[in-house]
């Protein structure tokens, strides 16, 4: 992993003067869009690097670089818009602003070409140099990942309801979600080229509504003769109409990347799954105040795997046994406190059924493989659906795991779990065995080394 981001890192850092000198040459709102974005992504993997490490690694000059050839960015992006919306009547409305706009770019291009001449480029190489990229930490990364996915989701809610200054944020909070995703692409493979393309193209197009916003904001505030207002009024109501456009094509897109954090991101999935799915099952339940209070009881280990593991049996299966959906929830409280305290409160709260499930399910430290499946066995068909059901949520989200333990992880479920389905109805069966299949497909040529996965025939004689 280390060496993932180490070449990343130089990678970044070989770009970013590259592109510096080509903008010496021609400040252009090409060169100015392209050595913002490498500053953007030198930016990012510095930034992770100092998560890695818990050492602050800030470079003053590289900020000040940003937010001047920002300005003068969007003043080129403004002259653009301003040619989409001219017609005949708003000529001379559109001739002002043009020429108001213009003397900005004059201005902010010598403050731009001042800065970039005099970038200290030895100074920020030497501090470049001393960076030191530390050592494999890939749950670090992971986590990493999901705090900045959930920095750009904490905005969703105003900026859905038309909030620019949430939209705004969102979009920034995107960028760096993006230019991180890229650096760690290589070690998970939820992320993909797809997930970034979409990250890209929604980035764009929050940055086209930023883009409106910006004139649009320049447009009201401008002087200009009265008789002139009616032509600025019809050039907002155009910026506008577009706007609206616009929105709508992000409330649509906005989807897929909240899709793709679910994929990681606890915190998500506890709003969007929980409220969503899982009170909705409740609601369809006779007994839904018990179920909320395994729910709660369970919350003190934690609540995403036991909550999709609960959701795959009521969702996924249609079961909608109230003792097995409460199990799913209270699984993995035994293993986390451990006590036979623990065992009689989870009796007396929810009932011999529900603790005897649990407890099936739960590996003690005195059980070795075999006994352990013997004791999923003793219990019955209701134990071997929810130990297969756990495992299968776990194999969807084992990615974070190394490839040695993927390979031992997926060893133990083909030998030890899998052949427990034999015993469950037909349908029962064939859907864990499909779903695990189809996680097995996916799976790398190094997991599956020395591995063979069995044909479906073998169970049914």
């Amino acid at each position: 992993m280390s060496y993932i981001i180490k070449q990343m890192f130089k990678d970044r850092v070989d770009l970013f003067f590259k592109r510096l000198e080509e903008t010496k040459k021609e400040i252009t709102a090409d060169s100015l869009h392209n050595l913002r974005v490498i500053t953007r992504r030198l930016n990012a993997v510095l930034t992770l690097v100092s998560s890695l490490s818990n050492k602050k690694i800030k470079i003053k000059d590289l900020k000040i670089l940003m937010r001047s050839t920002s300005d003068l960015r969007d003043f080129h992006v403004q002259l653009q818009l301003l040619n989409r919306i001219r017609d005949d009547e708003s000529y001379d409305f559109i001739k002002i602003c043009e020429e108001i706009i213009n003397r900005k770019i004059g201005r902010q291009e010598m403050i731009v070409f001042q800065e970039i001449r005099d970038f200290p480029i030895s100074k920020i190489k030497k501090k470049l140099k001393d960076v030191t990229v530390p050592k494999d930490n890939k749950d670090m990364v992971l986590n990493i990942l999901a705090e900045l996915f959930e920095d750009f989701y904490s905005y969703k809610d105003d900026a859905i309801n038309g909030d620019d200054f949430f939209l705004h944020k969102m979009r920034i909070a995107l960028k760096r979600l993006r230019y991180t995703a890229e650096i760690i692409d290589p070690l998970f493979p939820f992320i993909n080229k797809d997930i970034l393309g979409k990250m890209h193209q929604l980035q764009q197009l929050m940055g086209d509504i930023h883009d409106i916003n910006v004139l649009n904001n320049f447009m009201e505030q401008i002087n200009i003769p009265s008789e002139l207002d009616k032509y600025r009024e019809k050039c907002i109501d155009k910026l506008l109409s577009k706007k609206d456009e616009l929105f709508n094509i992000f409330f649509e897109s906005v989807g897929d990347i909240i899709e793709f954090g679910k994929l990681f991101s606890v915190k998500l999935f506890e709003k969007e799954i929980f409220h969503e799915k899982f009170y909705k099952l409740v609601d369809n339940l006779d007994n839904k105040n018990k179920i909320v209070e395994s729910l709660r009881y369970a919350e003190c280990v934690h609540i995403a795997h036991p909550l999709r593991t609960s959701l795959i049996i009521s969702n996924e299966l249609a079961i909608k046994n109230e003792d097995l959906i409460i199990a799913a929830l209270l699984h993995d409280t035994l293993e986390q406190k451990g006590t036979i305290a623990a065992m009689d409160e989870i009796m007396d709260k929810f009932g011999k059924q529900v603790a005897d499930l649990v407890w099936s399910v739960t590996r003690e430290t005195t059980d070795d493989r075999e006994s352990y499946i013997e004791k999923i066995k003793m219990i019955g068909k209701d134990a071997i659906i929810l130990k297969l059901s756990d495992r299968l949520d776990s194999t969807r989200y084992i990615d974070s795991k190394s490839n040695g333990n993927r390979r031992k992880y997926w060893k133990i479920t083909i030998e030890d779990f899998l052949p427990l389905g034999k015993t469950l109805d037909k349908d029962l069966f064939y859907f864990f065995y499909n779903e695990y299949k189809k996680l097995w497909d996916n799976s790398s040529k190094d997991i599956k080394e020395g591995l063979v996965f069995p044909n479906i025939e073998l169970f049914c004689t």
